[in-house]
């Protein structure tokens, strides 16, 4: 036999309804996008009973604290790089201590071999490529860096590839930048030349179209047609790069004249800031990270860069390996890792303080039991509490779970994960109050819908109202 459960409702007794208490957090002021300071609407009654009215769908948004560059270790990385390989290894170029492979937080020797201002590139055949500062293009085999014939005779290749660059294009092309010897173009483990213009200091990107551009030393940005380089503006690209965003947008970074867009075959201006010798990451939240000249490490926001911190990143790189962590190439300071901690924290407590005894929409057709079940993502969360999705900063929410509270009588327990892009997941716990409180008649007076039942109360003093059966279904 099921059994009936009852509440006694008194005025003035507000412990015994489970009455959601105010929930303060950070709306966003649509008109000038303001953060400003503001709750669900309340009214109170005299006797000590809140009310909350219906509120629209509002974007919430939470405090803006960045992530802090923190220390790893302090070989000096100027012009030097990171890249995770397919098996997990992550590989080092430093500024005069050779190439190092990154092992439990520290930087083990893999070869001494000058590979200042040099790149590591794996292809889709598994090789990896290392340019080297002074001892041309190596490959990394065994854990050694060999000559392209597999000799390891240091004066075997003459050949500059520092500041250059690999990439390797959709048709399996591998383009090597050199410095001063042109473009070439590895062919059966041979350099072949592609074209003589300088490309020390530049790049070879391709975008999603299929286009090819190229960063010249001297000529603009160029575009390789059928291996020929063809005009597409004049703007000075040294120490530069090419980015593409998961949007399609594509960003270039120039000598001296700040960041740009390419649109319709144009640069137009994005930021002035200087970011010669910088770089351009996007990590697996599309936060997109910039490297300055001498402004430290921006964010690009709404088209503008963002500070996150002073520390000097010229010549430096952003890499964010396989289990989320963002390291910093940063100058003479060494390896630097972004640190969520403190981010992490301020959005768990955003999101407990946005759902916290938030009353739901009570479907008067549904059992507060069908309702849970339904409560399983974000969609239907927005549905029955009328918040959007809260605006996260370096975080995003994974799993929801909704279920009964047995021992507290008109409450639902909302878990909710917050994972921030470093891999930082924690799962907070709150409160739903499926007490939904319609209208208010007066002072004294109030309409109340508990579950499926409308209790009325024209404003006598004590009175106590019995709610048969509030949690039919359950």
């Amino acid at each position: 036999m099921k059994k009936n459960k009852k509440f006694i409702l008194s005025m003035g007794v507000i412990a015994s309804v489970a009455i959601p208490t105010i929930v303060t957090t950070n709306l966003i002021n649509n008109s000038n996008n303001k953060r400003n300071v503001g709750f669900l609407n309340k009214t109170s009654i005299n006797n000590g009973i809140n009310a909350y009215t219906s509120t629209t769908k509002t974007q919430l948004v939470a405090p803006n604290v960045k992530p802090e560059l923190k220390d790893v270790v302090s070989t000096d990385m100027r012009s030097g790089f990171m890249t995770q390989t397919s098996d997990g290894s992550i590989y080092v170029g430093t500024f005069k201590d050779g190439l190092k492979k990154f092992v439990n937080g520290k930087l083990v020797d893999v070869d001494s071999t000058n590979v200042t201002g040099g790149f590591m590139t794996q292809t889709s055949d598994g090789s990896i490529y290392v340019g080297t500062k002074s001892n041309g293009l190596k490959k990394l085999v065994n854990g050694k860096l060999v000559n392209l014939d597999g000799t390891t005779d240091q004066a075997h290749e003459t050949l500059s590839v520092e500041n250059g660059f690999i990439t390797q294009t959709s048709d399996g092309s591998i383009y090597v930048g050199t410095h001063e010897k042109g473009l070439k173009k590895l062919v059966n483990g041979k350099l072949e030349e592609v074209v003589k213009a300088d490309v020390g200091w530049g790049f070879v990107t391709q975008t999603s179209d299929g286009s090819i551009y190229v960063g010249t030393l001297y000529r603009g940005l160029q575009k390789l047609v059928k291996g020929k380089l063809v005009d597409v503006d004049s703007t000075d690209l040294r120490s530069g790069f090419m980015t593409q965003t998961s949007d399609g947008s594509i960003y270039v970074g120039t000598y001296d004249k700040g960041l740009k867009k390419l649109v319709n075959g144009k640069l137009v201006d994005v930021d002035s800031t200087n970011v010669t010798g910088g770089f351009m990451t996007q990590t697996s939240d599309g936060s997109i990270y910039v490297g300055t000249y001498d402004k430290g490490l921006k964010k690009l926001v709404n088209g503008k860069l963002e500070d996150i911190d002073k520390t000097d990143v010229g010549a430096g790189f952003i890499t964010q390996t396989s289990d989320g962590s963002i390291y910093v190439g940063a100058f003479k300071d060494g390896l630097k890792k972004l640190d969520f901690a403190k981010v992490a924290k301020v959005n768990e407590t955003f999101v407990k303080n946005t759902y916290d005894n938030v009353e739901i929409n009570v479907d008067p057709s549904k059992t507060i039991k069908e309702i849970v079940k339904e409560i399983k993502d974000l969609s239907s969360l927005e549905k029955y509490t009328n918040i959007k999705l809260p605006k996260l900063n370096y975080s995003t929410i994974g799993k929801i779970k909704v279920s009964i509270d047995s021992t507290n009588q008109g409450k639902l327990i909302l878990e909710v994960e917050v994972k921030t892009q470093s891999g930082i997941v924690h799962t907070i716990k709150t409160n739903l109050s499926y007490f939904n409180q319609l209208k208010l008649v007066n002072n004294n007076s109030f309409n109340i819908l508990i579950g499926n039942k409308k209790i009325v109360n024209q404003g006598t003093n004590s009175v106590s109202i019995i709610a048969d059966e509030l949690n039919k279904g359950t």
